[in-house]
C-alpha cells in the first residue's frame, strides 16, 4: 500500500524535535537547580544531620564542693558533706553472650534475685535502665573484673553526709536533681555547684562517645569551711536529744554563738533528719527546715533583759534602782500577774530581774515612751532578718508604732506580744553583753576555690546598740541572777556565768494563749567579763516540769560544762 506525505509534514517534525528538546533542557535545568538546592544552599543543614548520625554532645558535670567544720581538739578540719564518685550498673542485652551466667554475677555482687535479673536482660534490646544505681568504686571494680560482654558502667557524682543526721538542719541537702536545699547546701547553692562542662564525640552504636572532637572542661564548685565544730556539735546534738525526751518536749533547739563575733559553734534542732536518706522524710518536710532560723515564738522572760538595759542606757533606770511592787498591775483593763502570783514588795532592778517579776517589768516599760522602746527594740534587730548564711530565714514580728497601745508595751516587757525567731534572740544577747555591737551571725568561716563570693562573715557591724557602760551593768545583773534566782541546776561550781529563763505561753489557735503549752528557754554566757561563748537552749512544749530552769536548766549546765572541758577553760573562782 503507498502513502504520501502531507506537505506540512517537515514542519509538524520540527515542531515536535523542538518540544522535545525543550522538555530535555527543562529537565536538566530542573536537575542543575537541584543539585545547586542540595549540594551548596542546603548543603550545611544536611552536614549537621550527617554530623547528628555520629556526633553526641554530653554534659559533664562539675565537682560540688566539700563542706567542712572544725576539729579544735585534734587541729583539723572534717568533712560534713562531700562529693564521691559512684557508678550506675547495667548491661546491652543484644551484646550478652551468655545470658544465665551474666545473670548470676550480678544477682551475686550486688545481692539481687536472680531470675528478676535474667527476666529483664532476656531481649535483644541496646539499653536497659540501670539495674543498681550509685554502686562505689570497689563495687564497681569488682563486677568489671568479671569481664563479660555487654556491660555498661556510668560514673555520676553523689552527694554523701559522713556524718549521717550530724547538722542536718544546718547542712540542708542536694536533691536528684543536683539542686542545693535549706541550710548551707541551698544558700550556697551555686557556688557549691559550680559549673557544668560538654564534650562532642563521636558516638558507637550505643551512644557512647569513642572519639572526642571538642571539650569544655568544668569549673568545679568552692569548698566552704564552716565555724562549726564537730565535737561540740556532737556534743550539743545528744544533750539536746536527751533533755526533749526527759521533758516530754515535742521539739528543741540549742546555739552556741561567740558573742562578739558572731560565729556559730553549734546549732542543733529536733526533730531532725539524715540528708543521706532525705527522700525518705518527704512527707514531713517540716523536718528540713531549721527551726532556729526558720520558726518564731514568744520568747517569754528572757525579754526582758532587753527592756532593762533600754531603760538604763536611756537613763531611766539603774540596776540598784529601787520600788515597790504589788503581785497584779492593771493596764488598759487587763490584769497582769508575777508568774507565781506572789508580792515581791521592794526590789532593786536587779531582783526585778532575779525574781522575774512580771509586775516589775511593766513598771520599767512604762518609763519609756512607745517610740523610745520601739525604738530601742529595732536597735537590737528584733524586726528583721539576722543576715545569717542559711537559707529559709524568718523575720518574727513586732508591732508597727501605730499599732502600739499600753498595754503592747506592758507584755513586750515581760517577753509576750512580740515573736522572734531563735537567732534573732541571739543575737540581740550578743550586742547586750559584746559592749553594744550588733553583729551577724554566720557559720561559713572560709572558702576555698576559684569564685570571689561575700560573706555574711564580712558584713559590718553595727555599733552603739547601748553603750559599753550599760553593757557591763546588765553583765553584772545577768550573773548576779544566776546567782540568787533559782538556778540551782544551771550553776557550775568555779565558773562565773551570767543568763535568763523564761517560761512563755503559747498563743492558741482559738485565740489568747494556751494554758497547757508552753515554751522553755534559757540562755547563758560566760565568762562574764568577756564573754566569748552565749547558748541557748529552747524545748517546744515541754511536758515533765513547770519551769524553764528545769527543763532547760540541767541541759545548758552540761553543755557548758562540755565547753569548759574541751577548750580547758579554767575556773574563774
Amino acid at each position: 500500500m503507498n502513502y504520501e506525505l502531507s506537505a506540512h509534514s517537515p514542519h509538524i517534525v520540527r515542531q515536535r524535535l523542538n518540544i522535545l528538546v525543550g522538555g530535555v533542557i527543562l529537565i536538566a535545568a530542573l536537575i542543575s537547580w537541584r543539585l545547586l538546592q542540595k549540594g551548596v544552599i542546603e548543603h550545611p543543614l544536611y552536614a549537621a544531620q550527617a554530623e547528628n548520625q555520629y556526633e553526641i554532645s554530653k554534659e559533664l558535670p562539675s565537682r560540688r564542693g566539700t563542706i567542712y567544720a572544725q576539729d579544735y581538739e585534734l587541729g583539723r578540719r572534717v568533712p560534713m558533706a562531700s562529693t564521691e564518685e559512684r557508678f550506675d550498673i547495667s548491661v546491652v542485652p543484644r551484646n550478652v553472650k551468655d545470658k544465665p551466667a551474666a545473670a548470676q554475677i550480678l544477682a551475686t555482687i550486688f545481692n539481687l534475685e536472680k531470675e528478676e535479673v535474667l527476666t529483664a536482660i532476656s531481649n535483644e534490646r541496646l539499653y536497659l535502665p540501670p539495674l543498681v544505681r550509685g554502686v562505689p568504686k570497689e563495687k564497681r571494680d569488682e563486677i568489671v573484673s568479671q569481664g563479660f560482654a555487654g556491660l555498661l558502667v556510668e560514673k555520676r557524682h553523689e552527694r554523701v553526709y559522713p556524718e549521717n543526721q550530724l547538722a542536718a538542719q544546718l547542712l540542708g541537702f542536694v536533691n536528684r536533681e543536683g539542686a542545693g536545699n535549706y541550710g548551707i547546701e541551698g544558700y550556697y547553692d551555686r557556688e557549691l555547684r559550680g559549673v557544668s562542662g560538654s564534650v562532642v564525640g563521636e558516638k558507637d552504636t550505643l551512644g557512647r562517645i569513642i572519639s572526642t572532637l571538642q571539650k569544655v572542661a568544668p569549673e568545679d564548685g568552692i569548698d566552704v569551711e564552716l565555724t562549726l565544730d564537730h565535737n561540740v556539735q556532737f556534743a550539743v546534738e545528744e544533750r539536746l536529744y536527751r533533755g526533749v525526751e526527759e521533758s516530754g518536749a515535742s521539739g528543741g533547739q540549742v546555739v552556741i554563738m561567740n558573742p562578739t563575733s558572731g560565729e556559730i559553734i553549734a546549732l542543733g534542732g529536733t526533730p531532725s533528719f539524715d540528708p543521706n536518706k532525705f527522700s525518705e522524710f518527704a512527707s514531713q518536710p517540716d523536718r528540713f527546715r531549721n527551726p532556729v532560723i526558720g520558726t518564731t515564738y514568744e520568747p517569754g522572760s528572757i525579754f526582758k533583759p532587753l527592756i532593762m538595759a533600754s531603760a538604763i542606757d536611756l537613763g531611766k533606770v539603774e540596776p540598784d534602782t529601787t520600788e515597790t511592787f504589788n503581785k497584779s498591775v492593771t493596764v488598759q483593763g487587763y490584769e497582769i500577774h508575777t508568774a507565781l502570783d506572789k508580792a515581791y514588795g521592794n526590789e532593786t532592778m536587779t531582783q526585778v530581774l532575779e525574781n522575774s517579776d512580771n509586775v516589775g517589768m511593766v513598771w520599767v516599760s512604762g518609763k519609756m515612751s512607745n517610740e523610745e522602746l520601739r525604738n530601742k527594740l529595732t536597735s537590737f534587730g528584733i524586726d528583721e532578718k539576722t543576715g545569717i548564711d542559711l537559707a529559709g530565714e524568718d523575720a518574727g514580728l513586732l508591732l508597727a508604732l501605730p499599732l502600739w497601745r499600753e498595754i503592747h508595751r506592758a507584755t513586750i516587757a515581760f517577753g509576750q506580744g512580740v515573736s522572734v525567731t531563735p537567732m534573732q534572740i541571739v543575737r540581740a544577747w550578743a550586742a547586750l553583753i559584746n559592749g553594744g555591737k550588733l553583729v551577724t551571725p554566720h557559720v561559713v568561716k572560709a572558702v576555698t576555690g576559684e569564685r570571689s563570693i561575700t560573706l555574711a562573715a564580712d558584713a559590718p557591724i553595727k555599733e552603739g546598740v547601748i553603750s559599753q557602760e550599760t553593757s557591763s551593768k546588765v553583765r553584772g545583773m545577768l550573773e548576779s541572777v544566776v546567782k540568787n534566782g533559782p538556778y540551782g541546776r544551771t550553776r557550775i561550781k568555779g565558773y562565773r556565768i551570767g543568763g535568763k529563763t523564761g517560761t512563755a505561753q503559747i498563743a492558741s489557735d482559738q485565740g489568747g494563749y494556751s494554758e497547757t503549752d508552753y515554751t522553755h528557754s534559757l540562755i547563758g554566757f560566760f565568762p562574764v567579763d568577756e564573754p566569748k561563748f552565749l547558748i541557748l537552749v529552747k524545748l517546744d512544749k515541754p511536758k515533765n516540769a513547770e519551769f524553764a530552769e528545769s527543763t532547760a536548766g540541767p541541759i545548758f549546765h552540761d553543755i557548758a560544762q562540755y565547753l569548759f572541758g574541751y577548750y580547758k577553760i579554767p575556773p574563774t573562782e
